[in-house]
């Protein structure tokens, strides 16, 4: 926290950390795991990720301009937390990438 959030906040947290330990651990909430530290997640962007290499080698386009790491982030959460929403396509599938991307990655995304 910086110095400005300490002088408006400080005296709240203070008042919520001395609470907390009243507290029993058992009472706490669970924490909250992201998906990307998930062994299934680290699969399946492995498997994303080779199969993207392969497609921008295969149709010459520079990986820079296919893909990012955050691109695939976006199409796993999109396919598994959005469920597939049609009104909310990342980016590693809209316009161009569609029928490049979307169609080489489809089957990896569901069998995970």
């Amino acid at each position: 926290m910086n110095l400005n959030e300490m002088k408006h906040h400080g005296k709240h947290l203070i008042t919520i950390l001395s609470k907390m330990k009243d507290v029993c651990v058992s009472k706490y909430p669970n924490k909250i795991l992201k998906i990307d530290d998930t062994p299934k997640y680290k699969k399946t962007h492995k498997e994303i990720l080779k199969r993207l290499i392969e497609l921008s080698l295969e149709f010459e386009i520079p990986r820079e301009a296919l893909f990012s790491k955050k691109m695939i982030k976006q199409l796993i959460e999109w396919a598994w937390l959005d469920e597939y929403d049609q009104t909310n396509l990342p980016v590693l599938i809209q316009s161009w990438r569609f029928d490049i991307v979307y169609k080489s990655v489809r089957n990896i995304l569901e069998q995970n």
